[in-house]
């Protein structure tokens, strides 16, 4: 077992510094979604969005949403990423 710890600016351990976890490249439909892969950091803010390939590809049922590294929450209208969560 590895031991960590937080220095008050990144994740250390026995081996050293903790590489922070992958920025998220997929979203799965939810209220919340959750980020693939499993563990990654979600996109900062609607604009990082961009690059995220939301499943599934069709506009998201009502009430469903992904929150965001800054604690928006944004969902997929079947063409974009959009601010707040499915009408």
């Amino acid at each position: 077992m590895t031991a960590i710890f937080w220095d008050g600016g990144t994740w250390s351990g026995d081996g050293g510094v903790i590489p922070p976890p992958p920025l998220a490249t997929g979203a799965t439909v939810g209220a919340p979604g959750a980020w693939t892969p499993t563990g990654s950091t979600p996109p900062a803010n609607l604009a990082a969005c961009a690059s995220v390939v939301a499943t599934p590809t069709t506009a998201w049922a009502t009430g469903s949403y992904m929150v965001l590294g800054d604690a928006s929450h944004a969902y997929w209208n079947g063409t974009a990423w959009t601010a707040g969560n499915a009408p």
